[in-house]
């Protein structure tokens, strides 16, 4: 028989007997002759695929108990085989030009899919379940059968279909062998075999056509188009590595496909690490950052890891190594697509393409995101932040209307004669400082309204030199204003982070802080966080003084009316931190309960994420470690370091029963490529 007159009759027949037939000789000699691709492939009524796309209801492994069950999964792996059925049919057809030998294989393939469908067919039905009684879709056709050459074949069928099937068919084989079906376990073992053959013929021909220049993971990456990504290449559980070692794929290939991620078909969350909004709402234009802050943010970019999901993009100025990717993979993390883009250079038109976003998730909604409106320009408008949040005066103005909303709580709210005092007038700045050294206090604390990283932010001991007020006038100049207030004696920062959607303040997390002697950041403690905090700062922080009043509930429960309110007049959504200290003077405890307020992520929050991961119990802290501060421990740099610290306290994780982490330590950055900083993660028990 004729191939092409079999591929036309498996193609285009109604009948499924016709569709498994199979002749005992095949020739060649006249393949010309196929001309319209149909829109689906000839099909019984039962089975034709739903106009939009049916989605197969395939029961979760937990259903598997029944016959009914299994049978409906059965019945999704068979319409799969049938499409690949069809598909190679329609090769055939198709490319009546390619090699013979090429031809032969898909033709030897193909009789192969046949059986598969055929055993799932009988399998299914000795469970019960008819093969056409279950909806079925045609994805795979709807993509494939858009091929234009024998190289599109190879890498949208072998290396992405039937790769997948190398994880699908043994994770399959597992769950039906828990459920107790040794039977279908078995079958989708011997599918497996045949899958690992399927994947090496392709990968043999793809080798022969693809661009001797590129390696194979290059030339396939660059074969696929939207929406097809490797992404299609994985199944379910475990990415089968010696599955496909078997089928001749390279180390290469296989690392950098565990790693990769692309939404299969849900618009995908934009997140961003933008953490300069501060600046820009100060000079109210784009900033082009500093050299100490580029590195900054480079560092730092993967910070929102723990709030992403496979179907995300990440958008960062340098995409991470392949070997730190599968370091956080294989600790538990969800990896995005990771997509390079610098928000503070110049915008790149249509950055993804003609694909569908779903919303974007900036680390802050500053002015600088305006820029973004042209590189996706497929985003609803961008909400961005008021300037008035972003500013410390306004904190500051809102942490002394606390005592007036709260006189009950004035035991232990700061005294208003403690808090900070807003100057516009150089002149000024004298007789606020004395207003304070009269109280007692010798350092004082000058403020700008606006500024990132701790900076704009220096004490000075008693009155202020020609430096101090020269200092002063100029953020004056700049900003308006200055925020001056002593510098009270602070022994414990912590800060409460929540969201804020609908009009309404979740809490999320308290968080510790840990700062340097001049008041920079330098880390967050989660988990257990004031673990190790002593017992008189733990009495206050708990009963508050006097007033028995938790200040857990207290920023939990309490500052929601107030601040909502606040929120609501701004028009704000989104993440939102509140920073916060308990201080000690003349021998008492006070709470200075709003320092500052960030409307946006912050390092804390990032810490209450990563904390989620940890078994109950421990204490995780996050901490920023320069290359100097390294440099002064004895390490070269920064990766000699990490690998030190890797090696001698390893991140210990259980499956409880997902993967937790048990103790010791990661790095948020990736060490090979940081310039500057690292952000370690370390996992402690508590001590008994």
């Amino acid at each position: 028989m004729e191939i092409r007159e079999f591929a036309e009759k498996i193609l285009m027949s109604r009948n499924l007997d016709e569709k498994f037939f199979q002749p005992s000789e095949f020739t060649d000699t006249d393949p010309y002759g196929f001309s319209v691709v149909p829109e689906l492939p000839g099909r019984p009524d039962f089975l034709i695929p739903e106009d939009k796309q049916a989605r197969q209801s395939v029961p979760s492994i937990d259903r598997l108990n029944s016959d009914e069950d299994r049978g409906k999964l059965i019945h999704f792996l068979a319409n799969h085989e049938l499409l690949a059925v069809e598909l190679m049919a329609l090769v055939l057809l198709k490319f009546p030009d390619a090699p013979e030998q090429f031809r032969r294989g898909v033709l030897h393939t193909l009789k192969e899919e046949q059986e598969h469908t055929k055993i799932y067919m009988k399998r299914m039905k000795e469970l019960g379940v008819e093969f056409g009684s279950q909806p079925v879709n045609a994805f795979f056709w709807k993509v494939i059968s858009q091929m234009e050459s024998p190289l599109d074949y190879v890498s949208l069928l072998s290396l992405t279909f039937e790769q997948a099937n190398l994880d699908y068919s043994q994770y399959y084989a597992y769950v039906f062998n828990e459920a107790g079906d040794t039977s279908t376990g078995q079958i989708l073992y011997d599918i497996f075999e045949d899958e690992v053959r399927h994947v090496k013929y392709g990968l043999n021909w793809f080798r022969k056509w693809k661009s001797p220049e590129l390696s194979d993971w290059q030339a396939y990456r660059n074969q696929l188009r939207f929406p097809m990504s490797p992404a299609r290449a994985k199944g379910l559980g475990t990415l089968n590595s010696l599955g496909r070692e078997r089928a001749g794929l390279d180390l290469n290939f296989i690392q950098n496909l565990d790693v990769f991620s692309q939404s299969k078909g849900r618009p995908p969350t934009v997140y961003i690490f933008n953490p300069l909004s501060e600046f820009h709402q100060l000079r109210k234009t784009q900033v082009t950052p500093k050299a100490i802050h580029q590195n900054f943010i480079k560092d730092c970019a993967l910070l929102p890891i723990p709030l992403v999901s496979n179907d995300d993009v990440m958008l960062v100025p340098e995409k991470p190594s392949l070997a730190f990717m599968q370091k956080l993979k294989n600790i538990g993390f969800s990896l995005p697509e990771f997509v390079q883009f610098d928000v503070y250079k110049k915008p790149i038109e249509k950055l993804l393409g003609d694909r569908l976003i779903g919303k974007l998730v900036p680390w802050s909604a500053g002015p600088e995101l305006r820029s973004i409106k042209n590189s996706i320009p497929q985003l609803d408008e961008i909400k961005l932040t008021s300037p008035c949040l972003f500013s410390k005066v306004f904190s500051n103005i809102l942490s002394l209307k606390l005592n007036k909303v709260f006189p009950e709580f004035q035991d232990f709210l700061t005294p208003n004669k403690h808090q900070g005092k807003v100057v516009s007038h150089i002149e000024e700045v004298p007789q606020v400082v004395q207003f304070y050294l009269d109280q007692g206090f010798e350092n004082i604390c000058y403020k700008a309204p606006l500024g990132a990283f701790g900076q704009q932010i220096f004490k000075c001991y008693n009155e202020p030199d020609s430096i101090t007020i020269k200092r002063c006038a100029n953020i004056i100049s700049e900003s308006g204003s200055i925020i001056i207030e002593p510098w009270l004696n602070k022994v414990l920062d912590f800060s409460a982070l929540y969201d804020y959607k609908n009009g309404q303040l979740k809490h999320r997390y308290f968080t510790r802080i840990e700062n340097d002697i001049n008041g920079q950041y330098k880390g967050s403690i989660a988990g257990k966080f004031l673990h190790g905090v002593p017992k008189d700062i733990l009495r206050f922080f708990y009963a508050a003084g006097h007033s028995n009043k938790s200040l857990l509930n207290f920023y939990k429960l309490d500052l929601r009316e107030p601040i909502e309110k606040h929120l609501q007049s701004m028009l704000f959504e989104g993440p939102l931190g509140i920073d916060a200290f308990i201080y000690e003077h003349n021998s008492n405890y006070y709470l200075r309960p709003i320092v500052e307020l960030n409307p946006r992520f912050t390092m804390g929050r990032i810490a209450g994420e990563l904390a989620e991961h940890c078994l109950s119990g421990r204490v995780l802290r996050m901490s920023m470690l320069t290359l100097k501060e390294v440099r002064e421990l004895g390490y070269e740099n920064l990766n000699s370091y990490a690998q030190d610290k890797e090696k001698t306290f390893p991140l210990k994780t259980r499956k409880h029963p997902s993967l937790q982490w048990d103790e010791g330590c990661f790095f948020m950055t990736d060490p090979s490529k940081a310039d500057n900083l690292l952000v370690q993660i370390t996992i402690e028990r508590l001590k008994a």
